[in-house]
């Protein structure tokens, strides 16, 4: 057995446990960003004049609004985000083990 994967549960502990104490500030910044991107998914009518959303962005490039907007749609925007931050953490968290 490999040392990542027989240790590999005290690593999971000690990333959530870093994690929960180290904070990022970028994060509400980021979150910003991500959340228009994923409403002007939802309605692209409301960002047809605003310069980003115009020419294109990121998100063209990416499956990122059309995932979360699922969540979006199921549980609203506070708890879809937290649904959506758990699902994405227990996806890291079984890829450990795989």
């Amino acid at each position: 057995m490999s040392e990542l994967k027989k240790y590999s549960i005290f690593y999971s502990i000690a990333i959530f446990f870093f994690f929960s104490i180290a904070r990022y500030f970028g994060y509400a910044e980021d979150a910003g960003r991500y959340l228009l991107q994923v409403v002007n998914y939802l309605h692209p009518e409301r960002f047809v004049n605003d310069v980003p959303f115009m020419y294109g962005n990121q998100d063209s490039f990416t499956i990122f609004s059309p995932f979360i907007s699922l969540f979006y749609k199921a549980f609203g925007v506070n708890a879809g985000g937290m649904v959506a931050t758990f699902v994405m953490l227990l996806c890291g968290v079984l890829a450990l083990f795989l």
